[in-house]
């Protein structure tokens, strides 16, 4: 009856220490992964985002995802993630490294900052029909706090003098005839830009020989 015991005692003894050890096993045999982002920085919304969680290694090695919360079901796998970031704000993503010794990774994170994409300007200005090249013609568009502009012009070769200090109002020049001539005007935040407001200049017409130019 002791043997018995015994035996008994022993086994008991045996399973507490192999599972320990598989414990231990798992705890120790995760690889250590990192999170890295392309671009870096705040990504403008609606673009996509490139996570990089390199260091999963080991047999049956496998990355997962998760956004928001590290327990909730995985978005994807795979040491490369390339969610579209829709929202504006901060999104905090998870990475965890499963391998056949490695059942209870610890999750990595990182946050992505997504900055909102600006309304386009509003026209303050007109379209200007039969202009002529080389004179100035000035265009504007609603100023909105927090924000500047930038701005272009069609065709190539166009000269745009700001007139204000966040380039809400412009003086453009048009070098060569074309049958239209265009004005873009952008609003930028800290660090998106938005879609443009055009300005639509019909016939731009070459100065007579000797012409003046028309006061800017």
């Amino acid at each position: 009856m002791k043997s018995i015991i015994m035996l008994c005692i022993i086994l008991m003894i045996g399973q507490s220490l192999s599972s320990l050890a598989a414990i231990e096993k798992n705890e120790t045999n995760c690889p250590t992964l990192s999170i890295s982002q392309s671009p870096t920085g705040t990504i403008c919304q609606g673009n996509y985002v490139t996570l990089n969680a390199p260091g999963c290694t080991g047999v049956g090695a496998n990355v997962t995802w998760h956004k928001d919360d590290p327990n909730s079901a995985s978005v994807a796998s795979g040491q490369y993630y390339s969610p579209q970031m829709n929202t504006a704000g901060t999104t905090t993503y998870y990475a965890k490294c499963f391998t056949s010794t490695c059942n209870t990774p610890t999750p990595v994170s990182h946050n992505v900052t997504v900055s909102p994409i600006p309304t386009a300007p509003t026209r303050v200005s007109t379209m200007i029909n039969n202009i002529r090249t080389n004179e100035s013609y000035v265009f504007e568009v609603a100023a909105t706090s927090g924000l500047t502009y930038t701005w272009s012009g069609f065709p190539a070769g166009s000269v745009i003098t700001p007139l204000t200090a966040s380039s809400i109002k412009v003086s453009v020049q048009f070098p060569t005839t074309f049958a239209s001539g265009y004005a873009y005007a952008y609003a930028i935040n800290d660090t998106c830009q938005s879609t443009e407001t055009f300005f639509w200049c019909e016939t731009v017409q070459a100065l007579p020989p000797n012409a003046p130019l028309r006061p800017s």
